[in-house]
């Protein structure tokens, strides 16, 4: 029974994943030049459909999957670096357009491949024993090719690691980016991307236990659970391509920032500055970036961002959104009578609640509590 049911959650996740590649190689894309990364990783990602796909068929065709199970076996390692590799290329090149340069991609791929010619030299010259049990571990452990499948392990677990470090790094990076340029990011952080990869890596470490156990049930539902993952992965990546249009001024805008100074000899100093932004109120204006900003005060956009950066020690948001708070706060002393939505919405927040998040943020309490105290504050010293 359980077996029969391997075998029909097998047949299903080929079907899926062999029609996720064809999508994926065909579907039209933008031909936007800051999308051309995401035009190579989207067909990196039809590879690696067709590369599971046909994985899966070769495991069900020769009936690998459910025989007594190899310890560190050659075949599984390979197709788990690939995925390893692919799909973090591609998730990183999401938050990073410019990551999945080609050059970058072959360099990364370059120890795999030498992993693989070692493998099949060694097992030309030497065989490849098949172990089934740790007994047999000790028996072979000075066996060239029982060494590889030990170091190319030990490489995998250390890819695993790399680009885990790499995709937070690169998350932060992103971060910053949509800071330094939106006054509001709450829509823009991301989210299933970070889930995404979360998740892979949970089912990485799923994975590594077949390298050294196997249960039939225990293999069913895991593939139940990538087959599941990859395709709604694959809902939400086709999708980026709207998503991007709206984030591309920031990701431009680090690209061509990557260095930043203040002009000294400008006749704008930050005070000037400061205090037309201050006396225009522009940051109540809903949804404000820092380049209207710097448009409406004719300033050079990089300009504006390193006086912000250097003389407020924050980002652009960050700044906006403190600015925003000050003025809530008059609102809420002084216009009683006013709803909090009403507040948010005049102070340039496009949701209460992330006016309320903000606030919080800011002053360490609600928007709400802080009414409540510093109304009866005011009133006692009325009293007096």
């Amino acid at each position: 029974m359980a077996q029969h049911l391997f075998f029909l959650v097998s047949n299903a996740s080929i079907v899926v994943f062999f029609t996720l590649g064809l999508i994926f190689l065909v579907i039209p894309l933008p031909q936007d030049k800051w999308l051309k990364n995401y035009r190579i990783s989207t067909r990196i990602l039809a590879v690696l459909f067709f590369i599971m796909g046909a994985f899966s068929v070769i495991m069900r065709w020769f009936n690998l999957a459910v025989s007594a199970v190899e310890i560190i076996p050659f075949s599984s390692l390979f197709i788990s670096t690939i995925q390893v590799q692919l799909f973090s290329i591609t998730l990183i090149t999401l938050i990073n357009p410019w990551y999945a340069q080609f050059r970058s991609i072959c360099k990364q791929a370059l120890p795999i491949l030498i992993f693989t010619v070692s493998y099949i030299i060694s097992m030309t010259l030497f065989g490849d024993h098949l172990i089934y049990s740790y007994s047999e571990c000790r028996l072979y452990l000075l066996q060239p090719t029982f060494i590889i499948r030990i170091v190319y392990f030990l490489f995998f677990l250390f890819q695993v690691i790399y680009y885990v470090f790499v995709f937070f790094r690169e998350m932060q990076l992103y971060k910053r980016e949509i800071a330094d340029f939106f006054s509001e990011t709450h829509k823009l952080q991301l989210d299933w991307i970070r889930y995404a990869f979360l998740s892979a890596l949970g089912l990485t470490g799923l994975a590594i236990t077949y390298f050294f156990y196997f249960n039939v049930v225990f293999h069913t539902l895991f593939v139940v659970l990538y087959t599941s993952f990859y395709f709604a992965f694959a809902l939400n990546y086709l999708r980026y391509t709207s998503f991007y249009k709206m984030i591309k001024p920031a990701i431009e805008m680090a690209k061509s920032d990557s260095e930043i100074r203040i002009d000294k000899e400008t006749h704008n100093t930050w005070p000037i500055v400061k205090e037309k932004i201050l006396s225009r109120k522009s940051y109540l204006r809903s949804g404000i970036t820092i380049e209207e900003l710097a448009t409406e005060l004719k300033i050079n956009r990089k300009q504006l961002s390193a006086f912000i950066n250097s003389e407020e020690k924050v980002n652009f948001n960050t700044w906006i959104n403190k600015l925003r708070i000050e003025e809530a706060k008059q609102m809420l002393i002084f216009s009683p009578e006013t709803t909090l939505a009403e507040i948010s919405e005049r102070t340039g927040f496009t949701e209460q609640s992330n006016f309320s998040r903000q606030f919080k943020l800011v002053v360490n309490v609600s928007p709400s509590i802080w009414r409540s105290n510093n109304i009866r504050e005011s009133r006692a010293s009325f009293k007096q």
